[in-house]
């Protein structure tokens, strides 16, 4: 990422606590950061004093790039969830996307993204991956809050680990509920947090979630993260263990996090083949 003084760093922010977070590790790091935030979408959170921000509607794309031109933007970061059920409103989305999305082969979540990014650096933008821009908030391998998981806790881990890889290969979703080595809930459109929910209602507690990316993963577009909902979904669901991959998903506030974690009966685990003893 580029520090220079005076390099100006875009941000199209999602929903979430992911914006707030890389935004800040952005400022740490020297840059000077102007966001673009979706009305009824992204958090007010992300107005702090200093920083610019244009709020616009949600798939104004043509809006979107020529605010980032004025705000003399060069490199951009994607970052937080953005529904992919919003594109099934027509009336919400400008010619520009429109276009966009019937030259796309298909409406997956990864396919959008990867032409969205296209445009942008058609349009003479470099879209950072996330990792980059804020590496810091990446996961360590190890038990990172709450108890250390026990040995049946470990294989169903392992178990849901091979799940979650093949559910992220086949760009489904990222997060896999297991309990007993057996699969309670898989994520879809509906996100990570109310897939837990819905484990939460089919097998409460003992629920051991795991959340990865597929190996080849576009970390512009999206860093599997862990932040204190996630962890309060899995407090209703009855608490057990989430497990993110290593070095490849983030963590949001850790010193609340594991505060959360620790009255919530949860544990978070950051694992990978390596640690897994398992195949990558």
């Amino acid at each position: 990422m580029n520090q220079q003084a005076g390099n100006v760093i875009g941000m199209i922010a999602g929903e979430g606590d992911l914006p707030m977070a890389v935004g800040s590790a952005v400022e740490a790091s020297g840059g000077n950061l102007f966001v673009i935030a979706f009305e009824g979408i992204t958090s007010d959170g992300i107005e702090i004093p200093g920083r610019k921000v244009k709020w616009l509607p949600f798939g104004q794309l043509q809006q979107v790039l020529d605010s980032l031109r004025d705000g003399g933007v060069r490199e951009l970061v994607l970052s937080g969830r953005i529904g992919i059920t919003s594109i099934f409103d027509p009336s919400m989305l400008d010619g520009s996307l429109m276009k966009l999305l019937a030259s796309l082969k298909d409406h997956r979540g990864n396919t959008i993204l990867a032409g969205i990014a296209q445009v942008f650096t058609d349009e003479g933008f470099r879209v950072l991956s996330n990792l980059e821009a804020a590496p810091d908030l990446t996961t360590p391998v190890g038990c990172v809050a709450g108890r250390e998981p026990g040995s049946d806790q470990i294989e169903d881990i392992r178990f849901g680990w091979g799940v979650a890889r093949e559910l992220a290969r086949l760009d489904v979703g990222q997060t896999v509920v297991v309990k007993g080595k057996s699969v309670v809930a898989v994520e879809a459109m509906e996100g990570t947090d109310e897939t837990i929910l819905r484990a939460g209602k089919i097998a409460p507690g003992g629920l051991v979630a795991v959340k990865v990316s597929s190996p080849d993963h576009d970390f512009r577009f999206d860093v599997p993260t862990v932040g204190s909902q996630t962890i309060n979904s899995l407090s209703k669901s009855g608490g057990g263990i989430l497990a993110v991959e290593a070095g490849r998903s983030f963590l949001l506030d850790r010193e609340e996090l594991s505060k959360i974690c620790d009255e919530a009966g949860v544990s978070v685990v950051g694992v990978d083949a390596e640690s897994l003893n398992l195949d990558a």
